[in-house]
């Protein structure tokens, strides 16, 4: 897989886990669990992330663009905005108690 498409992987990967951690599990909590298994196809790699913090359906969730008077963003959204610019296709479920999302993204794309 060339660099720049590792790279973008590696960037959903780390913006799916911090909000899983950040905003799934309550202040202190010293268990849950996260499950991701990726799969390479062709011309395409496919990422399921499953948890088992609260509720969260990320693709449902409206994103924030505006802008404070001072022309700073507000903080938190751009994670979720990243992860919908980098992936082409995308599924969410709560199923049996676990948040459940499924990626696609089109390699070289």
């Amino acid at each position: 897989m060339p660099d720049d498409e590792r790279s973008r992987i590696l960037i959903i990967l780390e913006e799916l886990f911090t909000n899983a951690i950040r905003y799934g599990y309550p202040e202190g909590a010293s268990n849950g669990h996260i499950e991701i298994t990726m799969a390479v196809k062709p011309g395409r790699i496919e990422i399921a992330f499953c948890d088992d913090g609260a509720a969260f359906d990320r693709l449902a969730r409206e994103l924030t663009t505006n802008q404070s008077p001072s022309g700073e963003q507000p903080e938190g959204g751009q994670g979720l905005q990243i992860i919908r610019s980098l992936a082409h296709r995308a599924r969410y479920r709560r199923d049996s108690g676990r948040n459940r999302l499924a990626l696609v993204r089109k390699l070289g794309g």
